[in-house]
Protein backbone atom coordinates (compact mmCIF):
# COMPACT_ATOMS: atom_id res chain seq x y z
CA UNK A 1 0.00 0.00 0.00
CA UNK A 2 1.40 3.41 -1.11
CA UNK A 3 0.75 6.47 0.77
CA UNK A 4 0.59 10.22 -0.01
CA UNK A 5 1.75 12.26 1.75
CA UNK A 6 1.19 16.02 1.17
CA UNK A 7 3.54 19.36 2.24
CA UNK A 8 2.20 21.51 4.53
CA UNK A 9 1.48 24.26 1.84
CA UNK A 10 -0.04 21.64 -0.69
CA UNK A 11 -2.81 24.19 -1.55
CA UNK A 12 -4.83 23.02 1.68
CA UNK A 13 -6.52 26.76 2.87
CA UNK A 14 -7.26 27.13 6.56
CA UNK A 15 -10.43 27.73 7.93
CA UNK A 16 -9.57 31.33 7.88
CA UNK A 17 -8.59 31.54 4.91
CA UNK A 18 -11.85 29.57 3.11
CA UNK A 19 -13.99 32.59 4.94
CA UNK A 20 -12.29 35.18 3.85
CA UNK A 21 -12.00 34.20 0.18
CA UNK A 22 -15.92 33.32 0.46
CA UNK A 23 -16.42 37.05 1.97
CA UNK A 24 -14.17 38.66 -0.65
CA UNK A 25 -15.92 36.73 -3.26
CA UNK A 26 -19.79 37.63 -2.19
CA UNK A 27 -17.95 41.17 -2.28
CA UNK A 28 -17.10 41.17 -5.96
CA UNK A 29 -20.21 39.63 -6.62
CA UNK A 30 -21.97 42.46 -4.82
CA UNK A 31 -19.91 45.02 -6.25
CA UNK A 32 -20.51 44.01 -9.77
CA UNK A 33 -24.10 44.21 -9.52
CA UNK A 34 -24.03 47.74 -7.82
CA UNK A 35 -22.22 48.28 -11.27
CA UNK A 36 -24.37 46.93 -13.51
CA UNK A 37 -27.35 48.72 -11.86
CA UNK A 38 -25.41 51.99 -12.41
CA UNK A 39 -24.45 51.46 -16.06
CA UNK A 40 -28.64 50.68 -16.54
CA UNK A 41 -30.10 53.43 -14.86
CA UNK A 42 -27.26 55.90 -16.04
CA UNK A 43 -28.11 54.55 -19.88
CA UNK A 44 -31.78 54.59 -19.56
CA UNK A 45 -31.55 57.84 -18.14
CA UNK A 46 -29.30 59.06 -21.80
CA UNK A 47 -31.93 57.60 -23.71
CA UNK A 48 -34.39 59.43 -21.89
CA UNK A 49 -32.81 62.64 -21.92
CA UNK A 50 -31.93 62.49 -26.39
CA UNK A 51 -33.97 64.92 -28.27
CA UNK A 52 -35.92 62.69 -30.48
CA UNK A 53 -35.76 63.74 -34.24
Amino acid sequence: MNAITLAPDAGCATLDEARSMESSTKHTIATLLVCAAIVTVTATALIAMSPVP
